[in-house]
């Protein structure tokens, strides 16, 4: 049960994994899920408690494993399962402060402590007077005080794997509005001996017809779980919409 004790220097929230373990136990069944769970070395009540957390280096040894079953790809690309309601269930406290995308990703910076004990945010909103706006860059920093640095080989899979689950995060967000996927551009990498990860994220202000009529049907069963959780402003608007 120590994975979902208050976090430590060295953990990550264990919502880093939810969309991939959904798509996961969908599409295989809840043994193989089961299975990772334990060769990581993970409590199966961290990543269904919005508050647990686990380890970076259990999170890098279940992102190698979903990476395994499921493709590199998929890591980077977390589809449909952004707006499953157990997916959005881990994201209530940013929902209830955001009216559009660009909200999401200013919660994510001002609130970094949320989620990962290893790294911070920052962002730059490149469109600051536009309303609403579609681009920012965002950048991840590793925390000086986390104690990774051990002597040892640096984990340049592991990075990598970490990278790519904040690039796949960063371009969902869209989604929950239904709209396509965001485009990020990642400019520099830690993983590549960067002192940080710079990611430039555009996106759209409209779904195209095809999407919002796919997107909108899909919503619709996640409507009354979203409208539950988020509250304010996002919630009124898709009541609104999908009524």
């Amino acid at each position: 049960m120590g994975s979902v004790r208050q976090g430590g220097k060295e953990e990550l929230r264990a919502s880093v994994l939810k969309t991939y373990l959904l798509r996961m136990r969908t599409e295989r069944g809840e043994r193989p899920v089961a299975q990772l769970l334990a060769g990581a070395g993970i409590d199966p009540t961290a990543v269904d408690n919005e508050t647990g957390w686990v380890s970076t280096l259990a999170a890098k040894r279940a992102l190698r494993a979903i990476s395994g079953l499921l493709g590199r790809d998929a890591i980077r690309h977390r589809g449909d399962w952004v707006t499953h309601p157990e997916a959005l269930g881990v994201l209530v406290r940013m929902l209830r402060a955001s009216e559009h995308p660009i909200d999401a990703y200013r919660y994510v910076a001002e609130h970094a402590r949320e989620t990962t004990r290893v790294g911070t945010w920052a962002i730059d909103d490149v469109e600051r007077a536009k309303r609403p706006a579609t681009h920012v860059r965002m950048t991840y920093r590793a925390r000086s005080d986390n104690g990774d640095d051990t002597g040892e080989r640096p984990d340049i899979e592991g990075e990598e794997l970490l990278c790519d689950a904040r690039l796949g995060e960063l371009g969902s967000f869209p989604r929950i509005w239904g709209l396509p996927d965001a485009e990020v551009a990642h400019e520099t990498c830690i993983a590549k001996g960067a002192a940080e990860c710079v990611y430039d994220v555009q996106w759209s202000a409209r779904s195209s017809r095809k999407g919002f009529v796919t997107g909108g049907l899909g919503a619709l069963a996640v409507c009354g779980p979203i409208v539950a959780v988020a509250g304010g402003a996002l919630a009124g608007g898709l009541a609104a919409v999908f009524g």
